[in-house]
């Protein structure tokens, strides 16, 4: 099984990137909230010990994210694919040695390859205070790259445009900022790791693709 991980920043383009790369690769996304969800619904050792923490108000501990993890990964639930793609997941470095560890000691293996969207600030911002979604249809459009063809409204159904409360510039600069404390930190951490590829992000979302499959290729079996 191919596991890998696509980091970047907020605004860098890791969910277009991430969608090509599953329909390319084979690869079925793990995504933490739906194995948490699973769990508890399923009512597993590991999910009832996490809805613990839920129902108090807490945070499901690390330990206890990476117990889910493991569980999905050895149940099977990710056969019939290539492997699985994380985005989101590691958030921090305490997260990524445990993943490493649990990958090492309960599954015999290790991560295939990290993908590290590298995208100066200036333009993650750029990207994100110029988002604009329509009210009705849900289209995108941007204020430089997609812009409307009339005024502020939606080329597909005449409805109004508007940039969403997580765009606006006060919420993108402590969003990055959390990004930067948290998690950039990763990019370090990975490294040394011979599977982990930095990739340039700021081209066209094709251009940043063609970069991720030499990078995919030179480390997937």
């Amino acid at each position: 099984m191919d596991i890998v991980i696509i980091l970047g920043a907020p605004g860098s383009g890791k969910g277009t990137q991430s969608a090509m790369i599953m329909q390319d690769y084979d690869l079925k996304p793990l995504v933490v909230g739906n194995i948490l969800r699973e769990a508890i619904a399923n009512e597993t050792e590991v999910g009832l010990f996490a809805k613990s923490y839920m129902d108090k108000g807490d945070l499901v501990p690390d330990e206890v994210i990476i117990g889910l993890i493991g569980e999905a990964l050895i149940s099977g639930e990710f056969s019939g694919g290539r492997g699985v793609l994380l985005d989101g997941f590691p958030r921090n470095t305490v997260q990524a040695t445990a993943f490493d560890a649990m990958l090492h000691t309960k599954l015999s293996t290790s991560l295939s390859c990290i993908i590290a969207l590298d995208t100066p600030e200036e333009l993650l911002m750029e990207r994100m205070v110029g988002r604009l979604y329509c009210t009705e249809c849900g289209a995108t459009y941007h204020t430089t790259y997609k812009k409307p063809k009339q005024g502020n409204t939606c080329d597909l159904d005449g409805s109004n445009l508007i940039q969403r409360d997580d765009d606006k510039l006060e919420v993108i600069t402590k969003r990055l900022e959390v990004y930067k404390q948290q998690t950039m930190v990763l990019t370090s951490y990975y490294s040394s790791v011979p599977c982990y590829r930095n990739i340039p992000a700021t081209g066209t979302p094709e251009e940043v693709y063609k970069s991720i499959r030499q990078a995919l290729d030179s480390c997937l079996s």
